[in-house]
C-alpha cells in the first residue's frame, strides 16, 4: 500500500458519525408504500418544503438550535452501506493502539475480489499499523481494511460487530443495527 497522506482521523470520524444516528439499517423503504406516501415536515413558514427535493428521504435541520425545518421520510429504515465503515473506525479508534502491526492477508484480498467490493489496495504480507488502515478504510471505502480491522480488533468480525453494535447503543442510536463491518449487503 503506497503511503498515504496524514489526516487527522478522529474529528472525520466524529464529523460522519453524526450521520448515522438518523439513518437506521434494515430493509430500504424505496418503492414501499412508506416511500410512496412522501411524508413531509414542512420548512418553517412554509407549506410545501423545498420543490427541487427528489430524495425519498431527506432531513434539514437548523445545526445551532436542533430544529427540524423540513423532512421526508426521515425516520424510514434504509440501509447505509459504505457508512457503516465509520462505525468501524469508532470502534478501532476506541480501542486504541493505533501503532499496531496488522498482517495484510490473501483472504482480506480475496474477500475485497469475492463481494465485488471497494478495495484499499493492500498488499498480502504487507504489515501496517491500524492506523495506515483506518486510512485504507475511510479514503478508498477499503472493504480489504475493514475485513483486516475487524477481525483484529473483534478478535474475530463476529465479535468486533457485537462491539460496533454496543457503541451504538452508547451512543444512543436505538433503531441502528449492524450485521457485518463494511455495509456489504451479507449475512
Amino acid at each position: 500500500m503506497r503511503q498515504a497522506p496524514r489526516l487527522a482521523i478522529a474529528p472525520a470520524v466524529a464529523l460522519l458519525i453524526g450521520l448515522l444516528s438518523p439513518l437506521p439499517t434494515g430493509q430500504s423503504a424505496l418503492g414501499s408504500p412508506v416511500a410512496a406516501r412522501q411524508q413531509h415536515t414542512p420548512l418553517v413558514g412554509h407549506q410545501l418544503g423545498p420543490a427541487d427535493i427528489v430524495a425519498a428521504g431527506a432531513d434539514l435541520v437548523d445545526v445551532s438550535s436542533g430544529q427540524r425545518l423540513w423532512s421526508r421520510n426521515a425516520d424510514a429504515s434504509r440501509p447505509i452501506a459504505s457508512i457503516t465503515k465509520v462505525m468501524t473506525a469508532m470502534v478501532v479508534i476506541g480501542a486504541g493502539d493505533l501503532n499496531r502491526k496488522i498482517r495484510v492477508t490473501a483472504t482480506a484480498e480475496r474477500y475485497a475480489e469475492e463481494n465485488d467490493a471497494t478495495s484499499a489496495g493492500l498488499d498480502p504480507g504487507d504489515v501496517l499499523t491500524a492506523r495506515q488502515l483506518l486510512e485504507g478504510l475511510l479514503l478508498p471505502s477499503g472493504a480489504d481494511a475493514a475485513y483486516l480491522l475487524a477481525n483484529a480488533y473483534g478478535p474475530g468480525w463476529q465479535r468486533f460487530v457485537a462491539k460496533m453494535n454496543a457503541t451504538a447503543r452508547r451512543l444512543g442510536m436505538s433503531q441502528t443495527h449492524f450485521a457485518n463491518f463494511d455495509g456489504l449487503p451479507w449475512p
